[in-house]
């Protein structure tokens, strides 16, 4: 029986590593891990509402464009993923944020998204789903003792030079989100998740926006966790040279049901117009300091298992 065990859980790893078309939650969410942020809206009476996004500066989180709601953007707070934890209320029965311990927290003190009004058609704006939040309050980076770092942008803000191909990024396999979003009871996590994209994206044209816009689609295995409610924003990180770079922006997913997704999409960086909005809107900050900041962070946690991701 021991050795029966034992070779299935041998099989089990073998088909994951090998065959898995899915991405996955349950592997736990390292808090040096820390570019990741949640954007948390004013409840209503039915939902907790809330999206993810990831800093790119110390006062900037790139995100979803449906996840900027103008009507609520006052009484928005943004947060650092990783140190957001959950509790069971009293009056409730499933979890609810515990903002308690959090060292960060700000409102937005201005905002830009790629589409102009509200997010009504979810099956076009696959390509311009993308905006940032220019918030009040500024994080240090990549300092002793604390977790907070960037992502990086694919390409230079000021030659427009591109640090990886099209050609790579739908070659690549294990590349990773984090987020908070709903796990697959329909419950939000205890803690934020790293989620991980064994197969390879498809580059996709979008025939709404122009036949040079495209974006990125992973089909999901029926009955594998991948992204869900609440990780819209999240970025889609691939890691070249020791540097976490951000290819994709999650924007939406087709479901089965409730809680399995049959793919997920997202909005990708290096489509003309999506990299002509973001340098037009960050042609004023230089991110690259920041990189240089947070190197050494970066080539510890590239070296580390957190990255490698060895099943």
């Amino acid at each position: 029986m021991f050795m029966i065990k034992n070779n299935l859980l041998f099989f089990c790893i073998f088909v994951i590593i090998n065959f898995s078309k899915c991405g996955f939650r349950g592997r736990r969410f390292s808090n040096r891990i820390g570019y990741s942020a949640l954007i948390k809206f004013p409840d209503d009476e039915f939902d907790n509402l809330f999206c993810g996004g990831s800093f790119i500066s110390p006062n900037i989180v790139l995100t979803a464009g449906h996840c900027i709601d103008e009507k609520k953007i006052k009484n928005t707070s943004v947060y650092f993923s990783h140190e957001v934890s959950t509790y069971i209320p009293i009056n409730k029965e499933t979890n609810d944020f515990n903002f308690r311990d959090v060292t960060f927290k700000s409102n937005i003190k201005k905002y830009v998204k790629m589409f102009e009004g509200e997010y009504i058609d979810p099956q076009k704006p696959h390509t311009n789903d993308i905006g940032l939040l220019f918030l009040n309050e500024s994080v240090k980076m990549c300092v002793e003792k604390k977790s907070f770092m960037i992502a990086s942008l694919p390409f230079d803000l000021t030659t427009g030079k591109e640090y990886l191909t099209s050609e790579e990024i739908i070659m690549k396999k294990k590349m990773i989100v984090t987020g908070n979003g709903y796990n697959e009871k329909g419950e939000i996590d205890d803690e934020a998740k790293l989620i991980v994209m064994f197969n390879r994206p498809e580059l996709i044209k979008n025939k709404y926006f122009g036949k040079n816009e495209s974006y990125l689609s992973f089909k999901n295995l029926v009955g594998f966790p991948a992204i869900s409610k609440g990780d819209s924003g999240s970025s889609l990180i691939m890691w070249k040279n020791n540097i976490p770079y951000i290819v994709g922006v999650s924007s939406r997913g087709s479901k089965l049901n409730v809680s399995e997704y049959i793919s997920n999409e997202f909005v990708f960086l290096l489509s003309p117009n999506v990299k002509k909005f973001l340098i037009n809107n960050l042609k004023d900050s230089d991110l690259s300091i920041y990189k240089k900041m947070c190197y050494n962070h970066f080539k510890e946690l590239s070296a580390s298992q957190i990255i490698n991701l060895k099943y």
